[in-house]
């Protein structure tokens, strides 16, 4: 098999651009199209490919080259990935259906499978250990070797493997302990950019107005927040009533409420505040949230859970434990559909007209003013309370890709429960773990963390992220071998949420731009790449 391709020559080779070639769209597979886009936009990656023999690979690496011929040695203007889907879902049932998936999974399995099935052995990603007392480069290049030496290499390792180097240092007695570890792609966190706050302000005798406010870490109470508002000054804070916008849904906040605990993991926080011309009583207010957005099932004047739960708390000893809703269990809990009915279908108190229900399973509660006055009001700020459909909420600031390597390469204390078990004192020890980017490919991918497990099912970073077409890593700390200056050869798009997303893609091809949505193909510009919803990039190395 011929893999001795010359990078350089590759590079700079000047081919009759082809490649304006949609992929169809065979159900929810815009994840794959848009990967497959990003590789074939790759000339060396795609070359190295074609270059092949199709007699001599099989799998996914025929599956690919043949799709990458019909791409860019054929004039077809929409490429059928099917047999390469079936193909990678035989290799890995995870992509064998039809659901939404991630590209960047999808990207990373498929070239472990591609260089697994070149070297015809399971590929060595194990960390490897080394020993701290020898020179950087001999570390890295005993690493190299031992996962890529002579019959480990392949057209994947020589486009885009890289390595990595942790070092764990103890803080008593400073062993260390130096491991290197190979990537085909760096997966980066978007740090939090300055907390930043929008007032939707209604004051009596006047119009609604916008506000927003940088506070850099949030922190204090809501009612020192709105002491620093000069719109504010005089206003008797008994009179106000502040509420939470929440995605689909509004929350009563107290003035006692803390900044920083209201303040969303990546997104910026809404308060709307409105005065009223006597003081509300508590059970006038907006009291009940809806926690979950994407569903409206229950709606009940002025009440928590709290509420419902003491009401029913003498009935329901007897008969809470048998629709499975234990007496101790919180009582902020969700209920199912069907115990949500055997509460309130008894209950004289919930006007009829709240009594809503809905044909999913879990029953979520949405807010409903009590107070005619707060419900007006509520309907006069809205508008500016919530953020435009058409526009993520999105932080114009943003972060740039250095702030998400610095994030990533920062380092770490070890501590607590997390402690490292020093070999040298031999009992767990608070120790430091640094990792560092020590050897660059020639195409250098970077995953940008859009989707916060710790955020819930279908949350999504929407930073900006400032990435540059030309990347410079002469400044990266501890890099020893590899490139250092890159120019953007391709980016994966992601716009909407995990669950109801749409992934596309841009790729540059010789100085033209171009974006490809599934079957549709477009002239576009480098603005469009460097988009808000950038989701992976990939590199060249000039």
């Amino acid at each position: 098999m011929d893999q001795d391709i010359e990078y350089s020559k590759i590079r700079d080779k000047k081919e009759v651009i082809q490649g304006r070639c949609g992929l169809t769209n065979l159900g929810n597979t815009c994840y794959m199209n848009s990967g497959l886009q990003c590789l074939s936009n790759i000339p060396f990656f795609r070359q190295a490919l074609l270059n092949l023999p199709k007699e001599s690979i099989t799998g996914i690496t025929l599956e690919l080259r043949q799709l990458f011929e019909q791409m860019w040695e054929s004039e077809s203007v929409i490429g059928d990935p099917s047999a390469f889907k079936r193909e990678l879902g035989l290799v890995n049932p995870r992509f064998s259906g039809f659901s939404q998936e991630d590209t960047s999974e999808m990207l990373s399995f498929v070239l472990d499978a591609i260089h697994k099935q070149s070297v015809g052995k399971v590929s060595n990603k194990e960390p490897l250990e080394t020993d701290p007392s020898d020179p950087p480069h001999v570390q890295l290049e005993k690493a190299w070797v031992h996962h890529y030496g002579p019959g480990r290499d392949s057209i994947v390792s020589k486009a885009f493997m890289g390595m990595f180097r942790s070092t764990v240092t103890c803080s008593e007695c400073a062993t260390e302990s130096v491991t290197f570890e190979p990537f085909d792609m760096v997966s980066l966190p978007i740090p939090k950019p300055p907390a930043k706050i929008h007032f939707a302000l209604l004051l009596q005798d006047s119009e609604p107005i916008q506000k927003s406010v940088t506070v850099g870490t949030a922190s204090g109470t809501v009612g020192e927040l709105l002491a620093t508002l000069p719109e504010l000054k005089g206003v008797p804070t008994g009179r106000l009533v502040i509420v939470r916008t929440v995605q689909m849904s509004y929350q009563h906040v107290s003035l006692e409420s803390s900044v920083a605990e209201l303040q969303p993991s990546y997104a910026d926080l809404r308060l709307s505040v409105m005065e009223f011309s006597t003081p509300m009583e508590e059970d006038e207010r907006l009291v009940v949230i809806n926690r979950d957005y994407s569903t409206t099932v229950a709606v009940v004047a002025g009440k928590t859970m709290a509420d419902v739960y003491a009401k029913y708390r003498g009935w329901a000893k007897a008969n809470l434990d048998s629709i499975g809703f234990p007496m101790d269990d919180d009582i902020d809990a969700q209920l199912t559909l069907e115990q949500w009915n055997t509460l309130v279908k008894e209950d004289e108190d919930i006007p009829t007209s709240y009594r809503h229900t809905a044909t999913l399973p879990t029953l979520t509660m949405r807010a409903a003013a009590h107070n005619p006055d707060l419900r007006e009001a509520l309907a006069q700020i809205e508008p500016l309370a919530r953020p435009r459909a058409s526009a993520p909420d999105v932080d114009d600031e943003g972060v740039t890709l250095l702030d998400c390597m610095d994030a990533e390469f920062g380092g770490d204390d070890l501590s607590g429960s997390n402690m490292w078990v020093c070999p040298t004192c031999k009992e767990a020890r608070p120790a430091t773990k640094r990792q560092q980017l020590v050897r660059t490919p020639p195409t250098l991918i970077f995953h940008l963390r859009r989707f916060d497990a710790g955020h819930g099912w279908g949350a999504k970073v929407d930073t900006f992220v400032d990435f540059p077409e030309h990347l410079s890593l002469d400044d990266l700390d501890g890099l020893i071998d590899g490139h250092r200056r890159y120019r953007l050869a391709a980016v994966s798009h992601h716009s909407g949420s995990l669950s109801f997303g749409h992934y596309t893609a841009t790729g540059r091809q010789g100085e033209a731009w171009r974006y490809f949505n599934d079957s549709s193909v477009s002239e576009t510009s480098i603005s469009r790449a460097q988009s808000h919803d950038a989701f992976i990039l990939m590199y060249e190395a000039v």
